[in-house]
């Protein structure tokens, strides 16, 4: 059975998901556990994200003005 590997724009989104929950009071770990991810993976998707400056995301809004 294959390994579902999300693609770029879900892991930006599941990163501000984790910020918005911390911002509503819950604990950093917890918020991980609830976008259903390892912490170790959380810091490896978040260091991927700082090191392409945000590169991901960038496709989705290029294509979506184009519209």
């Amino acid at each position: 059975m294959a390994i579902k590997r999300p693609k770029p724009e879900e892991i930006v989104v599941k990163l501000r998901q984790v910020e918005v929950l911390m911002g509503q009071g819950m604990p950093r770990i917890d918020a991980i556990r609830q976008i259903g991810v390892t912490e170790q993976t959380y810091y490896c998707w978040k260091q991927e994200v700082r090191r392409n400056g945000n590169r991901t995301t960038e496709g989705t809004e290029a294509a979506t003005k184009r519209e």
